[in-house]
């Protein structure tokens, strides 16, 4: 029986085996990550331990890791959307042509939105949707955004838009960071799924 759990045993094992390379790096991915080994022997390569059955059941693991990992990703990638996208969305929205047409019609509607940065677009968020809403159909509301907005307090402040724009980056940026970290984690399962696949194929026992 030979036992391999470094990677300084792995070298003395292996140093003139004649294995093809990709077998070679599974076996030094499985002991580098903490696994120990048992052969029967090199040549041919016999794996007694792990077993199949917990080589099996290691690989069921990685590939419902990276089928997981894969739908927080495409879930994430659907929140992060391009400007074409959003522009869409703006263009389909029934509150944006409402508010086109008071831009036009209504001079007072007019200068509360230049006066308050109202971002209409910011309609297709559903955080901010609402307030959208409000400031094209109430004009109590509009008339107190225009107060606070033209106070003494709300002149030093950003405005609305300004606001909006910057919560829309931040949220931006830490789903771009996830899915950065995500798809490293799915870069290691997939990695893995491979190495454990190869092993599986030299297993010499079922259970």
């Amino acid at each position: 029986m030979i036992v391999i759990g470094s990677k300084r045993e792995y070298e003395r094992v292996f140093k003139n085996a004649s294995l093809d390379q990709e077998t070679l790096d599974a076996i030094e991915a499985y002991v580098s990550n903490g696994g120990v080994i048992k052969l029967e022997s090199v040549n041919p390569l016999k794996i007694v331990y792990p077993s199949k059955a917990r080589l099996k059941q290691q690989l069921e693991e990685a590939r419902n890791r990276k089928k997981k990992l894969d739908s927080e990703i495409r879930s994430l990638s659907r929140k992060k959307e391009g400007n074409a996208a959003k522009k869409v969305k703006v263009l389909l929205d029934p509150v944006y042509w409402k508010h086109r047409i008071k831009l036009v019609s209504d001079s007072e509607y007019r200068k509360a939105y230049e006066t308050v940065e109202m971002p209409i677009e910011a309609a297709s968020d559903a955080k901010h949707r609402r307030m959208v809403e409000m400031f094209v159909n109430n004009p109590e509301y509009r008339e107190r955004l225009v107060e606070a907005r033209t106070s003494l307090i709300g002149r030093s402040r950003g405005s609305i838009r300004e606001t909006v724009e910057k919560n829309s980056r931040f949220r931006n940026d830490v789903i771009v960071t996830r899915i950065s970290k995500l798809k490293k984690e799915r870069a290691q399962a997939e990695q893995q799924e491979k190495v454990l696949s190869r092993l599986l194929h030299f297993s010499s026992r079922i259970v």
